[in-house]
């Protein structure tokens, strides 16, 4: 044993396909649905631009910035990025705000 220990935890379901020059994936996780382009910079962005993908809504975030992120803007107190956590701390939210 290392002594290693999870310090954050996310699930995601991944659908991938393979096209011309680089890999084209979608990640379904509790807070979206993401698409991730692998391939040279120059294939990138042919797709970015045959899927009209404004720049805007570009990142090259990782999954624990976007989830930091996500938390900021919506006040949840979820600590992972799992379904169940999510799921529960928005119930919490939601029985929160008819209480009050």
């Amino acid at each position: 044993q290392l002594g290693y220990g999870p310090v954050f935890r996310y699930e995601k379901f991944r659908t991938e396909w393979e096209m011309e020059a680089g890999h084209l994936v979608l990640d379904e996780t509790p807070i979206g649905v993401w698409a991730e382009l692998e391939g040279q910079p120059a294939w990138i962005d042919n797709m970015l631009e045959k899927l009209c993908i404004a720049p805007e809504l570009r990142t090259t975030e990782s999954y624990g910035k976007l989830f930091l992120r996500w938390k900021e803007e919506t006040g949840s107190l979820a600590e992972n990025l799992t379904f169940a956590e999510i799921a529960t701390c928005a119930e919490a939210g939601t029985l929160a705000s008819v209480a009050r």
